[in-house]
């Protein structure tokens, strides 16, 4: 399984990050979520000032101890609508097909992960990918609870299943997908 994660210029702190009954004690929610799940391989996106950052330094420390395989892919600070589609190539051509993908939006600025969120959804037609989770690490509930609680968001996948069941059902009279999501 594939983590597709993005990193940001934050000041990473040590924390308990904890997902159901789990927990582990990291400044990265990726090296949690790498503990958590079957993951084999992990994608950074890292823009080029993350890239000469010591958070991306000190991540690759963490995954070649533990015998990661990863790849590092230079993403732009999407800042105009060329840099979208520029960001939109990247993912695309990093993802393999028919493989299963979980998504970390924890970090990096605000859209890059909401992009990566959209593109997904792409990828999971075009590309047969199978989306196992969508993570966010609340580091800021930490303050409250003592630890940083990891949201498995991957109901937001199945919000979309809906856009498109009604869409279909609306354009073209085809209830198939929305009778599927019903019988769920």
């Amino acid at each position: 399984m594939i983590l597709l994660t993005f990193l940001g210029l934050g000041r990473y702190v040590d924390i308990i990050y904890r997902y159901k009954d789990k927990e582990l004690t990291s400044k990265y929610i990726q090296e949690a979520l790498i503990n958590f799940f079957n993951i084999d391989r992990v994608i950074i996106y890292a823009t080029p000032e993350v890239k000469e950052h010591d958070n991306l330094k000190n991540f690759l420390r963490i995954l070649n101890e533990k015998k990661i395989n990863y790849d590092i892919i230079e993403i732009p600070n999407v800042e105009k609508e060329d840099d979208l589609w520029v960001l939109f190539k990247k993912i695309f051509e990093s993802v393999p097909e028919n493989e299963e993908i979980i998504l970390d939006i924890t970090h990096s600025f605000r859209s890059l992960p909401f992009l990566g969120f959209l593109i997904l959804l792409f990828l999971k037609e075009v590309k047969n990918i199978k989306i196992n989770g969508v993570y966010y690490g609340a580091f800021e509930m930490s303050k409250k609870l003592g630890y940083a609680l990891i949201i498995d968001l991957s109901k937001a996948i199945d919000l979309a299943n809906w856009v498109y069941a009604t869409k279909n059902l609306k354009k073209y009279g085809k209830a198939d997908d929305f009778n599927e999501l019903v019988g769920k």
